[in-house]
């Protein structure tokens, strides 16, 4: 084109200005002037084309990210998520399933039956081809339900159309463990992930895209991680201690004072998280906090979650209280109480321990309150951080569920809450999560007996077997062997320890070991002063805090044989001792395992899904 218009231009520099243009030369210019005019045009039609298409996902990824904001809120709300909203149904008895698939099931303090989220064909004026809809009580203009208790009047109300109908293009979306719903099989425009707690939900939404001329593209897809505020724990959790004539109290203790109903869901009572009172003077600087006068500081470890970097097991994260030169432990669950003088200098550090064998490659070093960089502080008032965990550890927020109401900290107005991050200096970095130590500093006035010594929570052990269990039957079987049981636990916690019942006849040396279930050691101890029948009991080093609904193999190597057994034990079924479960043959690959060798090694064999009685000793917090 560029030849052509110097050829024009030529044309007209030469010609006569008495005479006029040819027609040739009109029909040439008029030729060139079309060209231009085409390609410019071409090209202004495939920007409006693209303005166009941009508009169109923009405004359906607008309309899909307010309903993923509706339902997380609602979400917030609730008390707890159905793991699996089939069984979950019978809770909402006046909801119609007909044509319906239930996605989300939500326990909301207050409401009578379950809130539900679910997909269904489309009717006039919504667009299919399907719409998602929430069943439960209506809002107000305050944005409070209006009517929480009356589900005859609740109604199916459309929250977005244009749901996508067909399926994605991934085969596992949840992880092992948890909850998909609706199943694998007929997920499709609207599912959701829930743990097996119902602590978190992951929530995902595909939305179906038409272009300008009614041609689909393809689907758009927004998801979002949500955990409820406040949330019922099966073993000792919010308000599980009830009694009195208040009600149960946060911690799950027995109530003492009156009350009704707190926001949590328990019964009144006592509050943790109320506001103590009013001290003066108290100040943080650099980390370190003073005190003008004589001052109570109670340090309560919230929550700790630190892995060790290529391995399943997690670090044991201890919290150093320095006041001037003198240091205190607190572990997680304790409470350590601190009186101290006007002046002196109080420091709050996160001091990581290796968990035993491991070559843990990530950081050891202790941090310090004075680390500004990796130590960051709430107060009573400050939002909630909202910051994704590292590699689907707890997260802050899960932490701090009981510290919350209204979407701010709920704490004295001089308490202090400390996030530590550990292995990250880098914020920017996924493993930056603030949630490596999370650590409470109350503050109040001195009594007449302060406590300067740690109050460690009460803690139970639990095993598979009760020590009363009998076995009858000892192997005629010499040779050493190592022997072991595949286990998990539904709450997370720490195995302090390997049990065995041993025969008579069975005179060797014994050692005992925790394995992940591919294999990997986590601890190990050798038996000692083991002598007559009966079941044998050895500790750790240190305990192994170990993952709920995650498989975990423990065994124990005997030099001589003439081990305990049962066969077929674990044939039709496991053994269900709550918080432990000894899993079915086939769960998990067979259970009742062993391996044959002179030095201890993972137990992979299985014979005729026999019991080889061996047992763990399992507590949910921290010894």
């Amino acid at each position: 084109m560029k030849n052509y218009l110097v050829k024009l231009s030529k044309l007209i520099r030469n010609q006569n200005p008495s005479t006029g243009f040819t027609l040739v030369e009109l029909l040439v210019a008029v030729a060139i002037t079309t060209l231009v005019v085409s390609a410019a045009g071409f090209g202004l039609a495939a920007i409006t084309e693209n303005n166009k298409k941009a508009k169109v996902e923009t405004e359906r990824r607008t309309e899909l990210n307010r309903a993923l904001d509706f339902i997380s809120d609602e979400v917030r709300q609730a008390k707890k998520i159905a793991n699996d909203v089939s069984t979950d149904l019978s809770n909402a008895p006046d909801f119609d399933t007909t044509n319906k698939t239930p996605v989300l099931s939500l326990q909301i303090p207050g409401v009578s039956q379950r809130v539900i989220y679910y997909v269904a064909s489309s009717s006039s004026p919504w667009i299919g081809p399907k719409v998602i809809y929430r069943w439960g009580p209506d809002y107000n203009s305050n944005g409070n339900y209006s009517n929480p208790t009356s589900p005859d009047d609740w109604t199916g109300k459309a929250l977005v159309d244009l749901v996508e109908d067909s399926t994605p293009n991934t085969n596992n979306y949840c992880s092992t463990g948890w909850g998909a719903n609706p199943p694998v099989s007929n997920r499709k425009g609207f599912y959701t992930c829930i743990d097996p707690s119902g602590r978190i939900a992951e929530i995902h939404l595909r939305g179906k895209l038409i272009d300008a001329y009614g041609n689909s593209r393809d689907p758009l897809e927004v998801s979002s991680k949500i955990f409820p505020r406040s949330y019922e724990i099966a073993l000792g959790g919010p308000g599980a201690g009830g009694g009195g004539a208040g009600g149960g109290s946060n911690d799950g203790s027995n109530g003492g004072s009156n009350g009704g109903g707190s926001n949590d869901g328990s019964n009144g009572g006592s509050n943790s998280t109320s506001p103590p009172t009013e001290v003066a003077q108290c100040s943080v600087s650099g980390g370190i906090l003073t005190c003008s006068q004589s001052t109570v500081l109670t340090f309560k470890v919230i929550g700790s979650s630190y892995a060790c970097s290529g391995t399943s097991a997690n670090w044991i994260v201890n919290t150093k209280i320095t006041v001037d030169t003198q240091d205190y432990i607190v572990r997680e669950n304790e409470i350590l109480n601190l009186t101290i003088n006007p002046g002196q200098q109080v420091k709050v550090a996160s001091v990581p321990v290796e968990p035993t064998g491991k070559n843990c490659t990530n950081s050891d070093t202790p941090v310090e309150s004075t680390n500004t960089t990796k130590v960051r502080t709430l107060r009573n008032g400050d939002n909630v951080p909202s910051v994704q965990a590292f590699s689907n550890q707890t997260s802050v927020e899960q932490y701090l569920r009981n510290y919350v109401s209204n979407g701010k900290i709920n704490i004295g107005d001089k308490d202090i809450i400390y996030l530590f991050e550990i292995g990250q200096s880098n914020t920017n970095a996924s493993g930056f999560d603030l949630q490596d130590n999370v650590v409470l500093v109350s503050l109040s006035n001195p009594s007449s007996t302060p406590t300067p010594t740690p109050t460690p929570t009460p803690s139970t052990s639990y095993s598979i077997w009760a020590s009363s269990t009998t076995p009858n039957n000892v192997a005629n079987d010499s040779q050493a062997v190592e022997l072991g049981v595949k286990f998990k636990s539904d709450v997370d916690g720490y195995i302090t320890g390997i049990r065995f019942y041993k025969g008579s006849s069975n005179t060797g040396t014994y050692i005992g070991n925790l394995w992940t279930s591919i294999g990997q050691k986590l601890a190990t101890a050798t038996f000692t002063n083991v002598a007559g029948t009966g079941w044998q009991q050895v500790n750790f080093a240190q305990p192994v805090r170990i993952t709920a609904n995650t498989v975990y193999v423990a065994s124990y190597h005997t030099s001589i044989g003439r081990y305990a057994y049962k066969t077929n034990d674990f044939k039709n079924a496991g053994v269900n001792s709550s918080p432990l479960q000894a899993l079915k043959d086939g769960v998990s690959g067979g259970n009742g395992v062993y391996k044959y060798g002179t030095t201890s090694s993972f137990p992979t064999d299985t014979y005729n899904s026999s019991n080889y009685w061996v047992d763990v000793v399992f507590q949910m917090t921290y010894p």
